[in-house]
Parts: structure tokens; C-alpha cells; sequence
């Protein structure tokens, strides 16, 4: 993979079992709230950490080993596409539902973004996202 395809971390995600909770204790630390979405289980948010790196949160953590466990890695790319085809290459599993896409996160405002997720051959799940 050509290093300028990667720009940087974009996020991490935690799935949490309360989010109301979760926002409060990072606003504190001093991250800034950028949006949310959803209800219930399918509720989210992305918060600023301070340097434009964001941590993303799930409500959908079940109480059974799943909460506070990081559910993936974005990295910054120029071109989702492309890194999704060099990290195939490179010995990297399909998520599969997850190849290349357009998605539009329903948060105030919108928030509109090429992504696609893979298995590193370690294991971790990776996400490419692109910023439309």
C-alpha cells in the first residue's frame, strides 16, 4: 500500500451498555461532542479527541464481554477503494456486506463517506474511510 493512501487514525469504535453515560464521562476528559444518531441499541455518537481524531461509540455493548471492546480501527485514507484492494493483497479477509461503499451516517449534519472494512491476517478488523 502506498503510504500517502493513509493520511492517519480517523477513529475508534467502542460499543458501550450506556451511552448517555459514555458521552458524559469523555465530555469531561474534554473530547467534543460532533454528532449522534439512532435510538436504542442502534444509537451512536462520535466525539473529538482534541487533535480531530474521533472516538465513535455503539450503544449496543451486551454485558457480555463486547463492553468497551474496541470494534474496529478506521484509518484516514484518500482512497477507499484502493486500500481495500492493497489490503486484500497483502493477505487481508473481505468483511463481507462491508467491500467498497458510499455511506451517509445520520447524524445532525449528515455525514457522507466512502468506507469499506477488512480482517487484517492478525485478525483485527480495519476500517478505510474516506471523507466525501
Amino acid at each position: 500500500m502506498n503510504k500517502s493512501t493513509i493520511k492517519g487514525l480517523h477513529h475508534v469504535a467502542l460499543n458501550v451498555n450506556d451511552l448517555e453515560k459514555a458521552i458524559g464521562f469523555y465530555q469531561a476528559l474534554g473530547m467534543t461532542l460532533l454528532r449522534r444518531w439512532g435510538e436504542g441499541a442502534s444509537a451512536g455518537a462520535m466525539l473529538d479527541m482534541g487533535d480531530g481524531s474521533i472516538l465513535e461509540m455503539f450503544a449496543d455493548g451486551d454485558g457480555k464481554g463486547t463492553v468497551g471492546v474496541i470494534g474496529h480501527f478506521a484509518l484516514d485514507v484518500e482512497d477507499a477503494d484502493a486500500a481495500y484492494a492493497a489490503a486484500l493483497q497483502a493477505g487481508a479477509a473481505p468483511d463481507p456486506g462491508w467491500e467498497p461503499q458510499d455511506i451517509v451516517i445520520g447524524s445532525q449534519p449528515p455525514y457522507p463517506a466512502r468506507v469499506a472494512f477488512v480482517f487484517a491476517p492478525t485478525g483485527e478488523r480495519v476500517e478505510f474511510f474516506q471523507v466525501k
